[in-house]
């Protein structure tokens, strides 16, 4: 597996379950009502046709690489928008940042599935998304179904060589979902 799935990977698993927490935690499971992100809106769309552009051109590499800047950008929209805090100090602000963490990470899914189907597939149907090539929207006041966290590795190993160990399963499945 080269370096860009693995960053693209453990990134968007960690947008994935910092989102689904927040959703959990501060709204009970439910897609909060908020004002969507315009900007957010036109940059994933941008991000889709570009996308999609590099792999009609057969430059996998390149469109990979695009994906991961975009979930570079989500991962600092979470970071910047501080959820944790502002749910204690603006609620509203803390509801627009959930609602489109959810938008971003929905959209990911798809964007992710040229690469990698897992664990893409898995958090589309958390999301009720189709996973067509376009913008996606999860719409406020959708409840998540059970969710886990989703993980690379084994969270409870305790040593390097344990972790390295519990990697080999998920790298066999991984080989088959590229």
């Amino acid at each position: 597996m080269d370096e860009t799935t693995v960053f693209l990977l453990h990134g968007y698993c960690h947008l994935v379950n910092q989102t689904i927490q927040c959703v959990e935690k501060y709204f009970e499971g439910i897609v909060p009502a908020g004002r969507p992100d315009r900007q957010i809106y036109w940059k994933t769309k941008e991000i889709y046709d570009t996308v999609s552009e590099l792999l009609e051109k057969g430059e996998k590499e390149q469109a990979k690489r695009t994906v991961l800047e975009y979930m570079t950008y989500c991962e600092t929209y979470l970071k910047e928008g501080e959820p944790w805090k502002t749910w204690k100090e603006d609620r509203s602000l803390c509801r627009n940042t959930v609602l489109n963490c959810v938008q971003m990470v929905a959209n990911l899914s798809v964007l992710m599935t040229p690469f990698v189907k897992y664990p893409a597939l898995k958090v589309e149907s958390w999301l009720d998304i189709k996973g067509d090539w376009q913008v996606q929207s999860v719409h406020s006041g959708y409840e998540l179904p059970q969710t886990e966290r989703i993980f690379l590795i084994n969270p409870t190993a305790d040593s390097g060589r344990e972790k390295e160990e519990s990697l080999i399963p998920m790298k066999q499945a991984l080989k088959k979902a590229l």
